[in-house]
């Protein structure tokens, strides 16, 4: 047999990363971790918090998961000031709700556009994402500290090992349901994770993951030292369904959610709300009222997730031609991806689901 030449492949490079226009170095999940550590007690926080969250998925806590904040987030220091009204909302009402922020740093796109705090912190199409991934650490650990249960949506399979022994509880987008790489993640992460339905509506898709992420895998990954790896799973057993709605409209109603074979989350914004933030006000007063009326509901529905921000509606990132504004264009507490609940209104729809239960 023939020797195999490469030599003028590797010299002409006439094949191979023809599309690539570059390859940057990204630090290990250890570096990060290193430079940002959890404390005795911030484990202790996180490993409480998931307790929670699996107890009240099993039925064995009886308060409600309320899943709160931005749809994104794209600010630090706005994040950690609505992150007070958390804090007030666990003071006043933790004995019927379990609070947790939203603190999504990725976001996925069915066009071009902005995909997140971890891939473009500067919020200006560079994408630091070495700079995305220390301040998203940073914001997860500073909610940590002040006793702030942290949930995200994991998207980019890589950046799980950067962050996720900050979060309590996680969710696989309808998007990625259907996936297989995220499925295999979610088998593996230490958290309690949602499947929402798929965007077609297929209730069974999020079924298929759950089952799924619930069954030991192994798949391709990388270890805490960046190193390519065999990643051999357990299964995550508190897996469970998240209704978001559909291109058909809403699924959060009473004869679709008595028809489940398993408990759930409803997902107050998007294809629920037609992600109208007036809307969502609607799906959470109906949920809260159908709670109180009716105990099939109620033990059907575990939890509800609310976009919600200090003030409400939203705002463009980019202008008509593509391009990003500057950041001083943009006005303080506003998303700038999809629309939220001001926390005006946010503080009386949380009263009400208090008053339902």
């Amino acid at each position: 047999m023939r020797p195999y030449k490469r030599q003028a492949i590797e010299e002409k490079n006439e094949i191979n990363d023809t599309n690539i226009i570059d390859y940057q170095p990204l630090f290990a999940p250890n570096y990060l971790l290193h430079h940002y550590p959890l404390s005795n007690n911030d484990i202790n926080f996180i490993a409480q918090s998931r307790l929670t969250i699996k107890n009240i998925i099993d039925g064995i806590d009886k308060r409600k998961l309320v899943i709160i904040g931005p749809c994104s987030i794209h600010d630090y220091d706005s994040a950690l000031f609505y992150s007070k009204h958390i804090q007030n909302f666990q003071k006043k009402y933790n004995d019927k709700l379990f609070f947790i922020m939203r603190t999504y740093p990725e976001k996925p796109r069915t066009s071009n556009g902005w995909k997140g705090l971890i891939n473009d912190p500067n919020l200006n199409g560079t994408y630091d994402i070495n700079t995305g991934l220390t301040l998203t650490r940073q914001l997860y650990l500073q909610l940590t500290k002040n006793k702030i249960p942290v949930a995200c949506e994991f998207l980019e399979t890589i950046s799980a090992q950067y962050l996720a022994d900050l979060v309590s509880w996680g969710a696989i987008g309808a998007r990625t349901t259907e996936s297989q790489i995220h499925r295999q993640m979610a088998s593996g992460l230490s958290c309690p994770i949602g499947f929402k339905n798929a965007t077609s509506g297929s209730i069974t898709t999020a079924y298929n993951a759950i089952k799924f992420a619930k069954s030991p895998q192994s798949f391709l990954g990388i270890n805490m030292n960046g190193s390519p790896s065999i990643v051999k799973t357990t299964g995550n057993m508190h897996s469970h369904l998240i209704l978001r709605g559909n291109s058909d409209g809403p699924n959060y109603d009473f004869n679709f959610v008595s028809k489940l074979n398993q408990r759930t989350i409803i997902d107050c914004s998007h294809e629920n709300s037609g992600k109208s933030w007036k809307k969502q006000i609607d799906v959470i007063n109906y949920i809260a009222q159908m709670m109180k009326v009716n105990s099939e509901y109620k033990e059907k529905v575990i939890g509800i997730m609310v976009e919600s921000y200090i003030n409400d509606g939203n705002q463009k990132l980019e202008n008509s031609d593509g391009s990003y504004k500057d950041k001083n264009e943009l006005k303080y507490g506003i998303s700038i991806t999809d629309e939220c609940i001001g926390i005006k209104q946010t503080k009386e729809v949380i009263h009400n689901i208090y008053k339902c239960l």
